[in-house]
């Protein structure tokens, strides 16, 4: 059921909806081509956004770069970074992941979650043991920006990002202070709200962004986890997101950045995590030397579970730290070359408290500590070559040398063509490279451990310390086409091999059941024990097509009050298990829809400061297990989407008295429909719902 701050506050919003319907006015999805918001660098690190014109134009760095501007994020949403993102076809955004209680995880290319780099201002973010994100942990508020980049090409130094990369730039004031300020409720007991403040203090720029967000988690999914049975049914889920960046330029060209991020979240009435960063960098131009940047910092994770059977603490932490160096370019027959040089460290640590509440005599092998480290030096070399005219490339290796793997060197290149102002198309290709995480080696983890009447029932799952690393070899090309002023056409298209894999496998069907070799280390458990193990090889390949029609561009004069985006766009999968494991091979791969088509119209009807958004998502259907089986299909499905938001100060300064005009300038009120027909699909049960039933949000917006 909807709930927000009042009732006035729904009429208010039911009336700005169904006026917005009637007028039709449009806002444009995304920046004008060629302006500056659609501009970028080529590497990640570099948050600086080049100046442009406003004549439309094709992006000009080498490396393929999809932008998202901030009222593209916030024309989808208040609160979920996802929510834009679902609307790339070759992103596959999974709600509803069983790991920490319904997490939204980002699938890119065919490549699971932990092979796509999330990025925040260019370093990459990690999200617990497994370093897997999860969206809805990512502050809406702090976003300036959202860069995709998708394939080998994704973090061109990070030889784990083999699916591509998301890198979320975060905003920073200029000389006046900006501040701004969300609160909303809606369906599942939803209550949000966000701050965000930025300002200038002599050579210091600061940025502060806070989000609430708790819901009844339950309500949408249905009972994913026994902490949500019974009385606990209506129990929320809560966030509580602090995110902190601060900039200072002691000198011309100098600049030291630090950041920290704090967000603890209560995941049930008996789990909780919280996870920190805080990192300190410096970067600057050496005149005739060449550009330096260096930095490091720390990340810690800390999860306790107190559920009845699944008892467990974890802890994780890591250190990171790089430095680049990159000579001044050097101009050479019409071309400009440059070579820049580059390490990365990464030094991961793990302690586990398997079940720690089973502490029985019998069962002493349930309550030992597990401990494990390693460490990841990468030096890299990157050459950039541009041809003054059409044709540029870089060309860059990577030495992964891994504590237990040694060295893999990792060799990527992208070359584009850029014919003109309207056209380019870049090819990539290169070699991807994962260890295995301290999870997949070091994991002890029991679970449902119930004590009969002469020894306990449950299961294991074992990490295994003789894992080999996971390999991808990849090829992507993408083209993008502006043949006039609003109109812009995209397309894409990939191939991956991906080889060691890394699953579960059952190693013991009971505790005299077990695999040849194989010794079971909990004999006096009666239940299954699984075990990570290098199990497959498997291909993903695949394309995208996008067109986007900005139709007061494309119309001149444009006769109308209002404006209008329209945006199609298709995405197709491929995907293929090379599993050793009987019944596997040849299968699809799980949790990757083969079609994907989103179509979406954005009106605006400026003078009024009102905005709407429909868009929806077609999705084939998709198998959710490796076997295939004909009963775990999720079938087709269309799933249907809308925000309005009207900004009231323009009203209220003809309607009411000045001063309460000035106060309400800057103010907006914003509904939001998510799954509107109130379509659940998946298959049946609580853990495969890929899902859950429609969510409403209606809440204010305050800016200045």
């Amino acid at each position: 059921m909807l709930q927000c701050s009042g009732p006035s506050l729904a009429f208010v919003v039911v009336v700005v909806v169904m006026r917005a319907i009637v007028a039709l006015p449009v806002y444009a999805d995304s920046p004008r081509p060629g302006s500056s918001a659609t501009q970028a660098p080529v590497r990640l690190d570099d948050i600086h956004v080049r100046a442009t014109s406003d004549q439309p134009a094709v992006p000009v760095q080498t490396v393929p770069q999809q932008d998202l501007a901030r009222e593209t994020v916030q024309s989808t949403s208040s609160h979920s970074v996802s929510r834009a993102l679902e609307e790339l076809p070759d992103l596959y955004i999974r709600q509803n992941e069983s790991f920490r209680l319904g997490a939204t995880t980002i699938r890119m290319q065919g490549a699971e979650p932990n092979k796509v780099a999330v990025l925040i201002d260019g370093r990459r973010m990690l999200g617990g043991a497994d370093g897997v994100v999860d969206l809805r942990d990512l502050p809406v508020e702090l976003i300036e920006r959202i860069e995709v980049r998708r394939g080998i090409a994704g973090t061109f130094t990070d030889s784990e990002a083999m699916g591509g990369s998301v890198n979320i730039v975060s905003r920073l004031p200029g000389d006046t202070p900006e501040w701004s300020a969300k609160m909303a409720g809606g369906s599942f007991d939803r209550v949000f709200g966000s701050l965000y403040h930025g300002g200038r203090w002599r050579t210091l720029r600061y940025a502060v962004a806070y989000e609430h967000d708790e819901f009844a988690l339950a309500q949408q999914f249905g009972a994913i986890s026994r902490q949500f049975e019974g009385a606990r049914s209506d129990a929320k889920q809560v966030r509580d997101n602090v995110f902190v960046r601060a900039v200072a330029q002691p000198a011309v060209d100098h600049q030291v950045l630090g950041t920290v991020h704090f967000l603890p979240v209560r995941e049930g009435p008996l789990s909780r995590r919280v996870n920190w960063t805080a990192d300190l960098g410096f970067s600057g131009n050496l005149r005739h030397f060449g550009k330096l940047s260096i930095g490091g910092g720390r990340y810690r994770f800390d999860r306790q579970n107190d559920l009845p059977g699944f008892e467990e603490d974890v802890g994780f932490e890591q250190w990171f730290g790089d430095a680049t160096y990159a000579l001044p370019p050097l101009l050479i027959a019409d071309t400009q070359n440059s070579v820049t040089a580059g390490w990365r460290l990464r030094r991961p640590s793990i302690e586990l408290n398997p079940l720690r509440a089973a502490r029985t005599d019998d069962f002493p092998g349930f309550t030992r500590t597990v401990r494990g480290r390693t460490w990841l030096y990468s030096p890299f070399l990157q050459y950039d070559w541009t041809n003054l005219s059409t044709v540029s490339a870089v060309l860059g290796i990577s030495f992964d040398l891994h504590s237990r793997f040694g060295l893999a060197p990792n060799p990527r290149a992208v070359l584009t063509w850029r014919p003109g102002d309207q056209f380019r198309l870049s090819m990539a290709a290169g070699r991807g490279f994962r260890a295995p995480d301290l999870l997949q080696l070091f994991d002890v983890d029991l679970n449902n451990v119930v004590a009969g009447s002469d020894r306990p029932t449950g299961y294991a799952i074992l990490g295994d310390r003789n894992l080999r690393p996971e390999f991808d070899y990849a090829l992507n090309i993408e083209a993008d086409w502006v043949p006039t002023g609003g109109l812009v056409f995209g397309a894409a298209g990939f191939h991956h091999a991906f080889r060691n894999l890394i699953d579960v496998v059952l190693r013991c069907a009971n505790s005299r059941q077990c695999s040849p070799g194989f010794s079971h280390p909990f004999p006096t458990l009666a239940g299954q024990v699984f075990q990570y193990a290098n199990v497959a090889s498997a291909q993903t390949a695949g394309f995208e097509v996008s067109s986007q029609v900005l139709l007061h561009e494309l119309v001149r004069p444009w006769p109308h009050a209002w404006e209008a985006t329209f945006r199609m766009a298709y995405g197709y999968l491929y995907s293929r298990n090379g599993s050793d494991r009987p019944g596997e091979t040849g299968n699809e791969l799980p949790f990757r829809p083969p079609h994907r088509f989103i179509p979406s119209v954005l009106v605006r009807w400026p003078a009024q400061e009102l905005r709407i958004k429909f868009w929806a998502t077609y999705e084939d259907r998709t198998f959710t297990d490796l076997l295939n089986t004909p009963d775990q299909i999720a079938g087709a499905h269309w799933l249907a989407n809308a925000r309005a938001e009207w900004g009231i100060g323009a009203w209220a300064e003809r309607g009411l008295p000045a001063t309460l005009g000035t106060v309400l300038k800057g103010t907006s009120l914003f509904f939001e429909a998510y799954n509107i027909a109130d379509r659940e699909f998946g298959v049946p049960g609580p853990l495969t719902r890929l899902a859950g039933r429609r969510s409403l949000l209606a809440g204010v917006h305050v800016q200045q």
